[in-house]
């Protein structure tokens, strides 16, 4: 699946990444979700990029920021 962003709102709560409208086309073989035309991504809570930046002492080393959102798929009748 491949997707390109038709809108976007900032998310209401500190930290949260943003809640997005995504026209979505199929690029692969047919499945469950290859009629998909839009997925939508509200009600996020959590899931910006840490602020405390990059360093050399961290190179390389994972950061995990937790956080939760709804999506929502549309497909046309």
């Amino acid at each position: 699946m491949a997707g390109s962003v038709k809108a976007h709102a900032d998310a209401t709560g500190a930290g949260a990444i943003p809640w997005l409208l995504l026209a979505a086309k199929s690029d692969g073989p047919e499945g469950v979700l290859s009629k998909v035309s839009s997925v939508q991504r509200v009600n996020t809570s959590g899931g910006a990029a840490p602020t405390t930046g990059c360093a050399e002492a961290t190179a390389g080393t994972v950061s995990r920021v937790a956080y939760t959102v709804a999506s929502r798929m549309y497909v046309p009748k």
